[in-house]
C-alpha cells in the first residue's frame, strides 16, 4: 500500500529552520504524488513568519533518484514536478538541500535550485536518464552552467557519468563528515542565526561571467557531439539559453524541450525497458532476498560460464566453492577466475581489489564431497542433460535438505531432478546462451507435489540472479523457451516475406533500419542453421515453425558463419555477401515472381508474428507479461532499446493493422486465437503489462 502525502514528507520546526525529511521508504522518486506533498510542504515553511530557512533532506536511502519513469509521460505528473521547480526557483526563503547517498536526475536538479547544497563525502550525483534520451526538465539545463560554465557543465549533462562532491566544485558549498542529519542541521542553524539569505540561482552568474569562453565551449560541443542523438542537441541548446535568456525564460525553453524529447519514441521505448528492469529489482528487496541463506554455493564445471559466474558471486562478496577435475592445477584455475573477475568489474564499473577477495572467498576443491558445505550447487558444466541427471543423483546424498541445485545451461532442455534426488527437489534450471552478453535470462523451478514452486527454489534462484546481475524471466515450461520461440518465430516471418518475393538481404536492412542490431537471417547464421534444427527438435509442438530455407541450406551443409556459408556467403573479412545457393534454394521455393514487400510491410509483418507467438505465451502461462518478452528479445533477439522491444512496438503500429498484415501471408501463420482475442477485447501488450503490474 502506498504512503500518504504527509507519509512522503515530514516537516519538523527546530529554531527557525523547517526540516523536511523526503522518505517514500524507497528512493524518493519524483511521483506526481510526491512532487505535490514536497511542494505543499515548501509552501507551508516559506508561509511560517518562524522558519527563516528551509532544509531538504532525504532518507537513510538517499536524496532522489529522479523521475518516475512510469509516470512521466502523464501530464499532471508533469505538471506536478513543474510546479515543484517554480517553488524552489521562486522560493521567498532559502532552501538549503542536504545530500546523502544518490541525487540523480530530476533528484539532483531539485538539489540545484536550491540556494546551498551540503553533501556528504559518499554522496554520488549525477544525470543517468541522458541515456535513456531524456534530458533534463527541472533546470538543469539553466542552473548548472550558471554555477560551472558552459564545458563542465555539458560534461555532466551530456555524458550520464556519476561523480562524487569534491568533483562538482561550487555546485558543492560545504561536505558534512560525521553523522550527517545532525552537522547539517547544524550547519542549517548556524545560517539561520546570522540570517544569511543567499543568493537566488537566477542571480547566480559566475559560469556566465566570460560569454565568449561559453560560446566557444558550445561550438566544441555541437561539433564534437555531431552524430549523437537529438538528446545531446536538445541538451546543448537549453545551456545556451542559460547564456541567452534570462532565468525563468530559460527553464520555459527547457520545460518544451523536455515535454518534446519524452514523447519521442525511442525514449519511451528505453523507458519502458527501464521501468520494467525497476520494477523487478524493488519486487526483489521487498521479499527480503537479503535473508536467502545463500552463505556459500558451490560452481561446478571448468567452462567460461563457471568462471565468469563464479567472477560474480566473488565481486559481489559470496563465498564461492569452485570444484574442478584433478587433471586442472588449482593455480591455473585461480588465475582464470581472477581474469573473469577483473573484466566483470570493468564491465560494471566496480572498484575492487580482486586478488583479497578471491584469496579470502575462493576455495578450490576437487572433492564432490565437499558440496556437503554449500547453501546451493551450481551446475555450470558443458555437459549434457543425462550426465547432469547422473552428478545430481550423486549429490543427491551430499547436498544439505535446504541447499537448491541449479543448472546453468545454453540449451532447450529440463532436468527432472525430483526422482533423481530421491526426495522433493528444490532445482531450477537457468537458461544462460552467454555470460559475457546479455542481462537477462530465462528460469523454470521445480515443482512441490502440490504443483506449487518450490517456494526454497524460488528465493533463492531469484536471489542468485539478483547476485549476477541478472533480469530473470520465471517460465513454467522449459528454460529458453520463451526466447526460442521468438527467435524462430521472427525467422518464419521472414522466410515467408522472403518466399513471397523479397530479397534475403533486403530484410535485413528492413529491420536494422527499424531497430534491431542484425536482421533475422544475419542472426540465424550466427547461431548456426544446424542448431535451428536442433533447437526445432526440442521445442514442443504449438511451437513448431515452417522453416523450408533454413532446413534447405542445412541439407547441403551450408549452416551459417561455422562453415562460412549459409543464407550469405563469408569471407576472411567474415562480411556477409549474398550467397547463390541461398538464392537458388529460395527460387526453388517460390511458385513465381513474387512482390518486393516495402520495409513498412516487412516490419509490420514480423512484428505481427511476434505479437502472434507473444498472445499464445501469455495465454498458455509461459511467461507473466508482455514486458519480460521485450527485455529477452532486446538482451538475446538483437532489438535496440531505443525500440521498447517488439511487444511495446507492436503497441505503437496498433495491433489490428499488425492482424491484417499477418492474414496477408501464408496459411500457416494465421493470427492464432489468443491474439484475435486480445484484438476482439481491446487490449493490447501495455495494458496486459499494468495489469500483471497491478496498476489501474
Amino acid at each position: 500500500m502506498g504512503r500518504t502525502l504527509r507519509e512522503l514528507v515530514t516537516c519538523k520546526t527546530i529554531g527557525s529552520v523547517c526540516l523536511i525529511e523526503m522518505d517514500d521508504g524507497r528512493d524518493n522518486r519524483l511521483s506526481r504524488s510526491f512532487c505535490i506533498a514536497l511542494t505543499d510542504a515548501l509552501k507551508e515553511a516559506f508561509a511560517d513568519d518562524a522558519v527563516r530557512l528551509v532544509l531538504l533532506i532525504g532518507n537513510r536511502q538517499g536524496f532522489s533518484v529522479g523521475y518516475a519513469l512510469d509516470e512521466i509521460s502523464n501530464e499532471t505528473a508533469q505538471n506536478a514536478l513543474f510546479e515543484l521547480v517554480d517553488s524552489l526557483a521562486d522560493a521567498p526563503k532559502p532552501v538549503v538541500a542536504a545530500v546523502r547517498g544518490n541525487a540523480f536526475g530530476a533528484g539532483f536538479e531539485i538539489a540545484l535550485l536550491c540556494a546551498f547544497r551540503l553533501a556528504s563525502p559518499t554522496a554520488q550525483f549525477g544525470f543517468p536518464e541522458v541515456a535513456l534520451s531524456l534530458p533534463p526538465g527541472a533546470g538543469a539545463t539553466q542552473t548548472l552552467p550558471r554555477l560551472l560554465g558552459a564545458s563542465p557543465a555539458l560534461a555532466l549533462l551530456l555524458d550520464g557519468i556519476t561523480v562524487s562532491p569534491d568533483s562538482l566544485g561550487a555546485v558543492v558549498d560545504a561536505e558534512i563528515n560525521g553523522d550527517f542529519r545532525s552537522g547539517a542541521l547544524r550547519f542549517a542553524q548556524a545560517m539561520a542565526a546570522e540570517n544569511l539569505e543567499g543568493v537566488a540561482m537566477a542571480d547566480r552568474r559566475e559560469g556566465l561571467e566570460n560569454p565568449m569562453a561559453f560560446q566557444t565551449d558550445l561550438i566544441a560541443a555541437r561539433e564534437a557531439r555531431s552524430s549523437d542523438p537529438s538528446v545531446s542537441h536538445d541538451i546543448i541548446k537549453a545551456v545556451e539559453c542559460a547564456l541567452l535568456l534570462p532565468f525563468h525564460a530559460g527553464l520555459a525553453f527547457e520545460r518544451e524541450q523536455f515535454k518534446s524529447s519524452e514523447a519521442r519514441p525511442e525514449s519511451r521505448g528505453q523507458r519502458h525497458l527501464e521501468s520494467q528492469r525497476r520494477l523487478r529489482q524493488r519486487a526483489s528487496l521487498n521479499a527480503g532476498l537479503s535473508g536467502d541463506g545463500l552463505e556459500r554455493i558451490g560452481v561446478l564445471g571448468q567452462t567460461e560460464t563457471a568462471f565468469v559466474i563464479a567472477a560474480r558471486l566473488l565481486l559481489c562478496g559470496a563465498n564461492v566453492t569452485l570444484f574442478h577435475s584433478k587433471d586442472e592445477a588449482a593455480e591455473d584455475v585461480r588465475f582464470d577466475i581472477l581474469d573473469a573477475a577483473r573484466s566483470e568489474a570493468e564491465i560494471f564499473g566496480l572498484n575492487q581489489t580482486y586478488e583479497r577477495q578471491v584469496a579470502d572467498q575462493l576455495t578450490l576443491s576437487e572433492q564432490l564431497e565437499d558440496c556437503a558445505t554449500v547453501d546451493m550447487v551450481l551446475d555450470c558444466s558443458d555437459d549434457g542433460g543425462d550426465e547432469r541427471e547422473r552428478r545430481a543423483v550423486a549429490l543427491a546424498g551430499i547436498v544439505p535438505d535446504h541447499a537448491s541445485f541449479v543448472s546453468i545451461t545454453d540449451q532447450v532442455e529440463e532436468l527432472d531432478l525430483t526422482e533423481a534426488f530421491g526426495r522433493v527437489a528444490q532445482s531450477a534450471t537457468i537458461w544462460l546462451p552467454n555470460p559475457m552478453l546479455g542481462q537477462s535470462c530465462e528460469f523454470h523451478i521445480s515443482r512441490t507435489p502440490d504443483g506449487d514452486l518450490n517456494p526454497v527454489a524460488l528465493v533463492q534462484t531469484q536471489a542468485l540472479l539478483e547476485r549476477l546481475r541478472l533480469f530473470g524471466v520465471s517460465v513454467s515450461q522449459t528454460a529458453g523457451l520463451a526466447t526460442t520461440a521468438l527467435f524462430l518465430s521472427l525467422l518464419e516471418a521472414a522466410e515467408q516475406i522472403a518466399i513471397g518475393g523479397s530479397a534475403i538481404d533486403t530484410i535485413d536492412r528492413a529491420l536494422r533500419g527499424f531497430g534491431v542490431q542484425q536482421g533475422p537471417f544475419e542472426l540465424a547464421d550466427r547461431v548456426g542453421l544446424d542448431s535451428i534444427r536442433l533447437l526445432m527438435a526440442q521445442s514442443p509442438e504449438k511451437l513448431q515453425v515452417n522453416l523450408p530455407l533454413t532446413y534447405a541450406l542445412a541439407k547441403a551443409g551450408e549452416v551459417g558463419l561455422s562453415s562460412q556459408a549459409g543464407f550469405y556467403l563469408y569471407e576472411e573479412d567474415m562480411i556477409g555477401r549474398q550467397n547463390p545457393e541461398a538464392k537458388l534454394e529460395l527460387d526453388a521455393l517460390r511458385s513465381d515472381a513474387g512482390v518486393n514487400a516495402s520495409d513498412e510491410v516487412i516490419v509490420e509483418r514480423c512484428l505481427g508474428s511476434l505479437a502472434n507467438t507473444g498472445a499464445m505465451l501469455l495465454a498458455e502461462g509461459i511467461v507473466s507479461k508482455p514486458a519480460e518478452l521485450d527485455i529477452l528479445a532486446v538482451d538475446h533477439l538483437g532489438f535496440k532499446p531505443q525500440t521498447g522491444g517488439p511487444f511495446h512496438s507492436a503497441d505503437q503500429h496498433g495491433l489490428l493493422g499488425l492482424r491484417y498484415q499477418l492474414s496477408a501471408g501464408r496459411s500457416d501463420q494465421q493470427p492464432n486465437s489468443h491474439f484475435i482475442d486480445m484484438i476482439k477485447n481491446g487490449m493490447n501488450f501495455n495494458a496486459l503489462n499494468a495489469e500483471a503490474d497491478g496498476v489501474s
